[in-house]
């Protein structure tokens, strides 16, 4: 899987699991995209992939931007050596969110 087919992927997934909470007003929320920034983050010796999510909080009346951490794992990883489907949660997995 390439990168610009996991980022698609992932924001059906995580519309999935939103619809999954139990939470009654958290299962409306749904991503609208998205967008990852340039440059992996090595932080606390953890490399990260940062971005932004579009989501919907009224049934895609309006969307708010929320800034996301994506760990990638430990020590510095270059994109090009990243196994991005590996990354995709599983449909049977939840809590990940």
């Amino acid at each position: 899987m390439i990168e610009s087919e996991f980022w698609l992927e992932l924001e059906f997934r995580l519309s999935r699991e939103c619809a999954r909470f139990p939470e009654r007003g958290l299962r409306f929320l749904w991503c609208d995209g998205l967008q990852a920034d340039a440059e992996t983050v090595l932080e606390g010796g953890i490399s990260w992939v940062c971005g932004t999510a579009l989501i919907s909080e009224d049934d895609g009346k309006s969307f708010v931007n929320y800034r996301f951490r994506l760990m990638l794992g430990p020590g510095p990883i270059e994109r090009d050596d990243i196994d991005w489907g590996s990354l995709l949660p599983g449909d049977e997995s939840s809590g990940w969110l």
